[in-house]
């Protein structure tokens, strides 16, 4: 029986596994990935976060994530959030636990 996989809300100690899952969404679709971790720092985990991201974790590992930014719909009138990133690693994907 596979590990568990625990979703959770990426923090500011999770830039490196945040950063190596956008490394490798970039490699899946041939991208060339310029962002740093440093970047993602300071852009997703500072005073006013540009971002926030939810990590899928499994054996110590990220298997999946997904980042996020809050957004205003003007035509509904109600707050939302548009998805710029979602990856699930290839050992993940179509399981169902």
């Amino acid at each position: 029986m596979a590990q568990a996989v625990t979703i959770r809300p990426a923090e500011a100690g999770d830039v490196e596994l945040l950063d190596a899952a956008l490394r490798a969404l970039s490699g899946d679709l041939g991208d060339t990935h310029v962002a740093t971790a440093a970047d993602l720092r300071e852009a997703g985990f500072g005073p006013r976060p540009a971002f926030r991201a939810l990590l899928a974790l499994q054996g110590g590992g990220a298997v999946g994530v997904v980042v996020f930014s809050p957004l205003y719909s003007t035509t509904r009138g109600v707050p939302g959030a548009y998805v710029s990133d979602l990856w699930v690693a290839a050992s993940a994907r179509g399981r169902v636990e």
